[in-house]
């Protein structure tokens, strides 16, 4: 990853001003990435999938939205950073609606490129042994699905945040 590359920086809190998110904005200085195009998720509006499967046959949604904005970012950028809180043990419904809307990434198959990678910033509010497992799950097939290997060495994941946020060191 050069300091020039195209980074697209997914906020998935529903807050602006969020623990999640300050990882992820810490992230970027201390790397001093450029280019970067900030998406504060819940400012698109992105309407869930349908499972209507048109997108299968014509390898786009039918759903116009802001999804639309979204689709070329999520394709071309060279590093895809995420951020989100773990609530009931899974993504926030905005972000998890981005993800499921990538439906017709899938069907196109979009190929993996090595140079391509993906890190997640994740904050639970308390603590159990799996509270980020789903989470972590689920953004990995995100990621494969529109071509991104997962760097889980850069990836942070904060627990207990109600209280005194502790890092999570464990590997998942």
């Amino acid at each position: 990853m050069t300091q020039n590359s195209r980074v697209l920086a997914l906020y998935g809190s529903p807050r602006r001003e969020s623990f999640s998110g300050s990882l992820l904005e810490n992230y970027i200085k201390k790397h001093q990435l450029n280019d970067v195009t900030y998406c504060f998720i819940k400012d698109y509006s992105i309407l869930p999938c349908t499972g209507c499967n048109s997108c299968k046959k014509t390898g786009s949604c039918v759903i116009k939205d802001d999804m639309q904005k979204l689709y070329t970012l999520l394709t071309t950028s060279s590093l895809i950073l995420t951020s989100a809180p773990v609530y009931f043990s899974s993504l926030p419904s905005q972000l998890k609606a981005l993800i499921d809307r990538c439906q017709p990434l899938f069907w196109k198959q979009v190929a993996n490129d090595p140079l391509r990678h993906g890190v997640l910033f994740l904050s639970a509010g308390s603590f159990y042994s799996a509270i980020f497992s789903s989470s972590i799950t689920t953004i990995r097939h995100f990621y494969k699905t529109i071509g991104v290997s997962f760097d889980r060495q850069n990836s942070q994941f904060y627990y207990n945040t109600d209280t005194k946020a502790e890092k999570f060191s464990s590997f998942i």
